[in-house]
């Protein structure tokens, strides 16, 4: 994997984390940063970084959507 895709994806996923947390607080659904980080993490081992849908719209959008749909 190429060192810049590499730190992207690390950045990414950090923000993800982040964003997550911050949704499930607005929302008032629980999540720890343990349980947001593991998320974030499966979440962008299959996420494609290059996609133009997730280049447009980014890990805010994306965090809110799992917030939404989570039990």
């Amino acid at each position: 994997m190429d060192i810049e895709v590499s730190s992207n994806r690390e950045r990414l996923t950090n923000d993800l984390e982040n964003w997550l947390v911050y949704f499930a607080n607005r929302k008032k659904k629980a999540i720890t940063r343990e349980e947001a980080a593991k998320l974030s993490q499966r979440v962008m081992a299959n996420l494609d970084i290059e996609d133009p849908t997730f280049a447009h719209k980014g890990p805010s959008w994306l965090a809110l959507e799992i917030i939404r749909n989570r039990d």
